[in-house]
């Protein structure tokens, strides 16, 4: 009997999610996502995120010794073509994600252009970034 295949890689996982999640946008934009990993004691690929509008950001946990916590500078809500979220909740102005263990994840969809300040916290250490949201939809 054979046994059910698993995904083994992130970046199917982070395909499937930035597909899937906004699978109710129109059919004529594109999406893109982008994946931000906590490492040691930075942040990969770099404190800088860019997405065009209804981009999908991926929070990743490398740390196997600490769980990670992100909090984004920007309300949670859910728009009409944009519902990819996983692992965060709302927090007043803020979108958290708290307790992501090695080899997690947390996502989350920006459906309006802007700038909006991250923090993620992990093994006592906090590393600071900025998602860029570009007003240009694919």
């Amino acid at each position: 009997m054979a046994m059910p295949s698993r995904i083994r890689s992130p970046l199917a996982v982070i395909v499937a999610l930035a597909v899937g999640g906004c699978a109710a946008a129109p059919r004529a934009e594109r999406f893109e996502s982008a994946t931000v990993t906590a490492t040691a004691g930075e942040l990969l690929p770099g404190d800088a995120v860019r997405v065009r509008r209804f981009g999908t950001v991926v929070f990743r946990n490398a740390r196997a010794d600490a769980p990670m916590d992100v909090t984004v500078l920007r309300p949670l809500w859910p728009s009409q073509p944009c519902s990819t979220m996983l692992g965060f909740t709302a927090d007043g102005e803020t979108s958290v994600a708290r307790g992501i263990a090695a080899p997690a994840f947390a996502s989350l969809c920006f459906h309006d252009a802007g700038s909006f300040p991250f923090v993620v916290r992990v093994a006592g250490r906090e590393l600071r970034g900025t998602v860029e949201v570009s007003a240009e939809a694919r």
